[in-house]
């Protein structure tokens, strides 16, 4: 009905809206399980990475990138 127009809404048929935080529902699974594995290298590649004079093609590189795009969301 609605979509034929038969119902149409207007600002009374408004009621209230409430909005709660609920950003760990959003958080894909993929994402938990990535951050786990950033979360249980990252201090091992750090401290590697630092005793190698800091390469640029380091796998450390990639976990700073990928903690910082998990965090954005």
């Amino acid at each position: 009905m609605y979509k034929n127009e038969q119902i149409v809404w207007d600002r009374k048929d408004f009621v209230d809206v409430k909005f709660n935080n609920f950003n760990d529902k959003f958080v894909s699974e993929k994402d938990k399980l990535i951050n786990k594995v950033i979360n249980y290298l990252f201090e091992d590649e750090q401290r590697h990475y630092e005793e190698s004079s800091n390469p640029k093609d380091h796998i450390y590189n990639t976990l700073v990138k990928l903690k910082t795009l998990l965090n954005k969301k």
